[in-house]
């Protein structure tokens, strides 16, 4: 979730869902195609609780995200791992305003060219501040506060070659799995928010 000033960003029209809290949206692509990012831009009426959902047909549907985190005029900019799909579906179970849910825009994309990892909360207490640390090739990172955070993998020219995580995450402590088709040398693992750096790790393979 970015910072909730950019619902100024919003253009004049919006989906408004009916007014019980089960209600959802569904993207039609067309055609079964990779994704791996979801932009969904809030009005005052928001989703407390909601699910990414894909399927190359209507009747399976998995799960890609998870989210009980928004405010009123905010916007979700989540990625997940690549994966084909025709349909892609924004599931909401719990309402944050006292109407339906109403929704400016739901964008799905696919960053081709950047490998999209994916990320898992720990267990331990939250963090004092960020930090991340790379052990037994398992990649860990801490968050101090919710905010959205981008956590990028750069190789040694400073190119990015990889986004493990960017969206909002709670306060935590989180692994991360680094691509498998990373080569070996030198990266720069880089936890950011608001594009400002929170904490940084070089690391070799």
């Amino acid at each position: 979730m970015t910072d909730s000033t950019d619902w100024k960003n919003y253009s004049s029209t919006k989906w408004v869902s009916g007014d019980g809290d089960a209600q959802w949206i569904q993207v039609d692509l067309g055609s079964a195609m990779p994704v791996n990012r979801v932009i969904l831009k809030w009005d005052s009426s928001y989703a407390k609780a909601f699910k990414i959902q894909v399927a190359t047909d209507t009747a399976d549907w998995k799960d890609v995200y998870t989210c009980a985190a928004v405010g009123p005029r905010s916007i979700t900019d989540q990625t997940f791992a690549t994966t084909p799909a025709r349909y892609v579906r924004m599931s909401a179970s719990a309402k944050g305003g006292p109407a339906g849910y109403t929704l400016f825009d739901f964008m799905v994309l696919n960053d081709t060219g950047v490998t999209v990892g994916v990320s898992r909360p720990g267990t331990s207490p939250a963090p004092s501040k960020a930090a991340i640390s790379f052990e037994r090739n398992v990649l860990r990172y801490a968050v101090p506060s919710g905010r959205a955070v981008k956590l990028e993998v750069l190789d040694s020219r400073g190119k990015r070659v990889a986004v493990l995580a960017d969206g909002f995450m709670a306060a935590g402590r989180y692994e991360a799995a680094l691509p498998a088709n990373l080569g070996h040398g030198m990266y720069l693992i880089r936890l950011a928010a608001g594009g400002q750096k929170l904490a940084g790790l070089r690391i070799r393979l």
